[in-house]
Parts: structure tokens; sequence; C-alpha cells
């Protein structure tokens, strides 16, 4: 198995508070993949959740969605 296809299967899944609408979502998720350490990231914005595959902290993540002051809890782990 390559290291990649191991990261992908690393999925953490995390609640987000502070969505306005959907485009500042987008652009959440946007800078989430960006992070090092994360391959990929997928929010949904009507559940105000986000999956990251890879790792990232919560700090991290909270930094990413700074320009709407997002909090970010963890919801499970899934492997």
């Amino acid at each position: 198995m390559s290291k990649t296809e191991e990261s992908l299967e690393s999925k953490y899944v995390y609640r987000v508070e502070g969505f306005t609408c959907a485009n500042c979502a987008g652009k959440f998720e946007k800078n989430v993949k960006e992070l090092p350490g994360v391959q990929d990231a997928k929010v949904n914005f009507g559940a105000s959740k986000i999956a990251v595959y890879g790792n990232a902290t919560i700090e991290e993540l909270e930094k990413a969605g700074a320009f709407e002051n997002l909090k970010v809890t963890p919801e499970k782990t899934v492997r």
C-alpha cells in the first residue's frame, strides 16, 4: 500500500459551527485542503461537518476557518 493510500484511509469527521453561506464553506474546504498533512477534505454545508482525509489539528482547522471565526469540534474517527 502506498503512503497516499494509507493517508486516505485516515478519515476524521468534525462538526463546524459558524458557516454563514455555502461560498464560505467552499472557501473553508479549499483552505483545509492546502494544510500540510491533508490529502483531501469534503465539507457538508447542510450538516455543518467536514471530513478530513489525512492529519490536521483542531487549531489548524480553526485557523483555516478564521476568516469566518469557525469553531471546529471532533465528531468521530472512521478507519
